[in-house]
Formats: structure tokens, sequence, C-alpha cells
């Protein structure tokens, strides 16, 4: 029995668990990286009108896939959540993630738990996530298919 009464985890569920974390990981990438960009594009409309037209529309795609992204990050927290047998909790995570610092609270928990429960399962945590030479050897032993390369 472990020390936190939590029920064993089945290996089904330690690949889900690493699935939604490495795709909330590559979420919160992507978030940054848009930042990064509509920092460069409001810094770079000082130009002619002609310039300024096309940073204006590159501000415009940025703003439509910063939205997407955190429509999609709201979607991988509630993965995440339900991955982590949140239940009902998982409805409030994602409505939390709305909330700015709330939601990066709330980010930096269900990395932390998810990181402890891949690593209780024997499943080396990076930066990135799950390692993949462990995640295959897990996806092996419970029948998954490995992700075609």
């Amino acid at each position: 029995m472990q020390a936190d009464a939590t029920p064993a985890w089945a290996s089904e569920e330690t690949v889900q668990v690493a699935q939604c974390q490495k795709y909330l990981i590559w979420l919160i990438l992507m978030q940054l990286i848009s930042l990064f960009l509509a920092f460069l594009t409001a810094a770079g409309g000082q130009g002619g009108p002609g310039s300024q037209a096309v940073v204006g529309g590159v501000a415009l795609l940025i703003m439509v896939a910063r939205v997407v992204i955190s429509v999609l990050s709201i979607y991988g927290v509630y993965k995440l959540a339900r991955s982590l047998r949140k239940g009902a909790l998982a409805v409030l995570y994602a409505v939390a993630m709305l909330l700015p610092l709330i939601g990066l609270i709330v980010l930096l928990v269900l990395n932390s738990e998810a990181t402890r429960v891949l690593q209780g399962n024997g499943i080396r945590v990076g930066l990135m996530g799950a390692n993949p030479e462990d995640l295959e050897r897990v996806k092996s032993q419970v029948g998954v298919m490995p992700d075609a390369r």
C-alpha cells in the first residue's frame, strides 16, 4: 500500500497522464512563443503606413493563435486533471485557467502532481515531460501502440 493511500495506478492511466502532461507542456511552450512574437510585433510597428498594415495583420494572426492556444490549454488542463483522477475538480481547474495568476498556479500544481505520479510509476520526467524510452516501455507492457516515427 502506498503512503498516501492512493490506489495504485494502472499502466494505461500512467501512459495517459504522461501524454496529457506532454500535450500541456507543448501548449505552454507555444504560449510563450506567441507572447514573445506579440511583443515583437508591438515593437515593430514604428515604420511607415505600409509596414504598419503588415505588422497589424501579423498581430491579428498572433492574437488569434493565442486565443486558440488558450482554449487548447484549458482543454489540456481538463484532460490532465481527469487523468489524475480529479473528477469534478477537473472542471474547476479548467475554469480557473481563465484567471491569469490562478491559471499559472493550476498549471504548476497539476504538472507537479503528474510528475509525482509518473516518477512513482518508474517513469523518469524531464523538462518536456516523461522520458520517451520509459514511456515506450510502459506502452509495450500494456499493449498500447508506440508512437509512429
